[in-house]
Parts: C-alpha cells; sequence; structure tokens
C-alpha cells in the first residue's frame, strides 16, 4: 500500500512541512485538549472503559462467526464450499485435505489455523504452513467485522484494508513456498528451534546472560538491516528529486 493516497499525502506535507513533525503533534495533542474540555481523570476513565469495550466486541465477533462456522458445518455448507475449492487447490498444488482450513480460516483466522494445523499427518507440513500463513495474513471476516466496527464512527473506508489483506495473503503463501521449497537451503541455515533457548532445569545466571546478549546480538543486526534499507531509500528518493529539478 506504498503508493495508496499519494497524492493526498503530498499535498498535506506541503501545507505542513515547515514545522517539526514533533511539535506539530504536542500542538494538535494541546488543541485537541483544549477542544475536549474533560478533565484528566475523565479522559483515564473513559479511556478504560473504552478499551474494556473494544475487547468486548472483539470476543463477541470471535463468538459469532465461530458459531456462524459450526453452522455451516452442522448444515454441510462447508463440505460443498470444500468440494468446490478441490479443483483451485489441485490446480495449486495443494492438498484438498487443507480445504475446511481454508473456509473456516475465510470467517475466522483462530479457527482456520487450528484446522489447518491438525489436519491429516499426510499433508506435508510445508503446505500447512502455507495455508496458515495465509489464514494469518487474511485475518477472516471476523477481524474485519471488528475493524468495520471500530472505524464506523470515522471518515476511513475498509477498502484499502480489505485489499491489503487479500494481497497480504497472496505474499504470505507465496513467500513460504518459496522457503520451503526452491529457497529452502537459504532458510534453513537461518532457522532455530522454538524451543533452543528455553531455560534448562537449574539454569544460572549464565544461561540469561547468554540468552540476553543473542536476543540482542538479533535486534541490532535487524535494526542495521532496516536502517540500511530507509537509507537507501533516502538516497534513491534525493536522486531521483535532484533528476526531476535539474532536468527542468
Amino acid at each position: 500500500m506504498r503508493f495508496h493516497g499519494k497524492d493526498n499525502d503530498e499535498e498535506h506535507i506541503k501545507v505542513t512541512s515547515e514545522k517539526n513533525i514533533v511539535w506539530r503533534g504536542l500542538q494538535a495533542l494541546h488543541e485537541a485538549r483544549l477542544k475536549d474540555k474533560r478533565s484528566l481523570g475523565q479522559l483515564m476513565g473513559d479511556a478504560v472503559s473504552n478499551s474494556a469495550n473494544t475487547l468486548l466486541t472483539i470476543g463477541g465477533f470471535i463468538i459469532l462467526f465461530s458459531v456462524i462456522i459450526k453452522t455451516l458445518e452442522v448444515t454441510g455448507v462447508v463440505a460443498v464450499l470444500s468440494a468446490l475449492l478441490h479443483p483451485i487447490m489441485t490446480r495449486l498444488g495443494l492438498e484438498v485435505g487443507l480445504s475446511p482450513a481454508v473456509i473456516s480460516g475465510f470467517f475466522e483466522i483462530t479457527l482456520g489455523c487450528q484446522l489447518a494445523g491438525t489436519a491429516l499427518t499426510t499433508i506435508p507440513l510445508n503446505q500447512k504452513i502455507m495455508i496458515t500463513g495465509s489464514v494469518i495474513a487474511w485475518s477472516g471476516l471476523s477481524v474485519h467485522a471488528q475493524v468495520a466496527s471500530i472505524i464506523s464512527k470515522t471518515d476511513m473506508s475498509i477498502k484499502p484494508f480489505v485489499v491489503a489483506r487479500i494481497i497480504h495473503a497472496a505474499l504470505a503463501g507465496f513467500y513460504t513456498y518459496l522457503l520451503t521449497g526452491s529457497l529452502a537451503f537459504v532458510s534453513g541455515a537461518l532457522v532455530f528451534p522454538a524451543f533452543v533457548y528455553t531455560a534448562p532445569h537449574g539454569s544460572s545466571w549464565h544461561f540469561w546472560l547468554k540468552r540476553t546478549v543473542f536476543a540482542y546480538q538479533r535486534f541490532f543486526l535487524i535494526m542495521l538491516l532496516f536502517l540500511s534499507i530507509s537509507l537507501l531509500i533516502y538516497l534513491v528518493s534525493c536522486l531521483r528529486t535532484r533528476i526531476r529539478v535539474y532536468g527542468k
């Protein structure tokens, strides 16, 4: 979604780029507080109440879509949809036994992941991971409904979010296919067992020190990678700007 709403962003930057972004944020925060006219205690109380209501809303949507999926299973709708999905799964080289996970994941993320993980043992693990990654990226209609509920009182549109979820799901499955297939030799060198650094019985402070150093090493390496990518993008952007200016 890098270029979504780019024209509006550039127009906004032209108007507000004269001031520091941190100062603009603090100024906007102060102005909003003056317009709101609520005391600090009332703001904190309302924040806690809204957070609790949001949690109840999320839980309610999860239960609602879980009931919908169970109803579709009992009435045989899931079986029909799975049969319709079989030709597509076969064409993509996926096992048809993963169809129920795809159908359930379309509605609710956790049930889809559960079905993918507990599918037949004859199904290759990399295919289970592909489906699970795609389901998590798609997030399910339950999460979409939660997002729609939260932004319903704003002028935001849910369409970009849905489009991004579709693209994300396709890319997640594709990247998993690469990393567990043709590029497995690359990813294999970067993979560690999930509990390789779990504390053994009777561990001492040496273990925790070693674990902390290991975690911070990986953290700084990732930050260095992101910083390098950011600098590269910035330099390319500056170069394009200079070419555009001097080209005129």
